[in-house]
């Protein structure tokens, strides 16, 4: 499937166009979403658990035994059983085909699930709790108390989300509890790995100091409602068209890419096999080519073209005024126009063949209606 990018710079966040690659369709409503390797597991509104070992390309379904309840969250445990959470109770799997019930709370419904090696925390709300076990899901406790809207671990150190409550912490396994943050709004969501927190539309960054600091405010209305994280690569995404993303580690000051989302949300987020995966209405997959061109633009570049290198199919997407005529030409090392375009819209991504020429150094002339050139070089495999 071709993949297009449109760059439109405001600030430090860039709106791109880019189109996804549909694993789910928009007519199945996910809530759960995880990975382990190449291995992609998505969880429905309908109590269904689906298995891809292969980046979403194909499924199987594994849902034996669940209740027809929404599966609100799914993960994989240190010694590879796969657990999900559904109203106030765990389940899991230890063959990936059939599940029992492991453990039911007794206050509020699942909200919020991290495993961080053998931890598991389980976040319920409406006057719910923390509850953690640190063998697996073989047997749990109660550390904290609350509407919990989300969990994660830095370390030794717990972190707990509370909607209205702010952010909490804790050195010592949960025996005791510090409120780091005061934000009114509460926590929408927290990284698994504790790096991130959400709280509305703002999203913040923990440093080395235990500190965090204001690092993105979305667009328009919206509430974040899952942050990914594979350094240096960080996604944000909720109630909202778009997802965020950061290329750059998510720092202080960093450049963010504002990706419009199928299906109108995102509420989980999975970085796996150098895509990323979204899950709202449907499950929608990015591709890592994305990546490339994203770390290769910068704002004032005449246009972008990627892959870069290419094995033949090149996209060149214009930075020019919208509806504007161009001509494009392409010149091998030795200045030899080996293919041409005319008469092209400058509001348009074009998609060029370049399969038959030899391998080597290319450079792209790009001419305008008004007589400017701009050009940009690639290579070809």
């Amino acid at each position: 499937m071709s993949k297009f990018l449109l760059f439109l710079t405001v600030l430090s966040i860039t709106q791109i166009q880019a189109q996804w690659a549909t694993m789910i369709g928009d007519s199945v409503t996910l809530r759960g979403l995880t990975s382990k390797g190449d291995t992609i597991i998505a969880g429905t509104t309908t109590g269904r658990i689906f298995v891809s070992p292969d980046l979403g390309e194909t499924w199987t379904e594994r849902s034996t035994g669940l209740p027809t309840q929404a599966v609100n969250n799914v993960g994989v445990t240190a010694n590879g059983s796969l657990l999900c959470n559904i109203a106030y109770k765990i389940w899991r799997s230890t063959d990936w085909q059939t599940w029992e019930e492991v453990y039911v709370s007794q206050i509020g419904s699942g909200h919020s699930l991290a495993i961080i090696d053998s931890l598991i925390m389980f976040g319920t709300n409406y006057n719910g709790a923390l509850h953690v076990s640190m063998d697996n899901g073989d047997t749990w406790s109660v550390l904290g108390t609350g509407f919990i809207t989300g969990v994660g671990a830095s370390g030794d150190t717990l972190l707990m989300g509370k909607w209205s409550n702010g952010l909490h912490r804790s050195w010592d396994h949960g025996a005791n509890w510090e409120q780091v943050t005061t934000y009114t709004a509460g926590i929408n969501a927290i990284s698994s790995d504790g790096r991130f927190i959400a709280s509305e539309s703002r999203l913040y960054r923990r440093n080395l100091s235990h500190i965090w600091g204001f690092v993105l405010e979305a667009q328009g209305l919206m509430q974040f409602q899952d942050i990914a994280v594979s350094l240096p690569y960080v996604a944000a995404g909720g109630l909202a068209t778009s997802i965020y993303l950061s290329q750059s580690g998510g720092v202080i000051n960093a450049s963010w890419f504002a990706i419009p989302m199928p299906g109108g949300s995102a509420r989980q987020l999975e970085f796996a096999g150098g895509y990323l995966f979204a899950a709202g209405h449907g499950l929608f997959r990015l591709d890592h080519q994305v990546w490339l061109a994203i770390e290769q633009h910068e704002a004032d570049s005449p246009f972008l073209i990627y892959p870069n290198p290419t094995n033949g199919m090149l996209h060149i997407v214009p930075n020019g005024d919208q509806g504007r005529s161009m001509d494009i030409h392409v010149h091998d090392a030795t200045g030899r126009i080996v293919r041409s375009m005319t008469g092209l819209r400058s509001s348009e991504v074009q998609l060029l063949d370049l399969g038959g020429h030899a391998p080597g150094a290319y450079s792209l002339l790009m001419i305008g209606e008004d007589g400017v050139r701009q050009t940009n070089k690639f290579v070809l495999e």
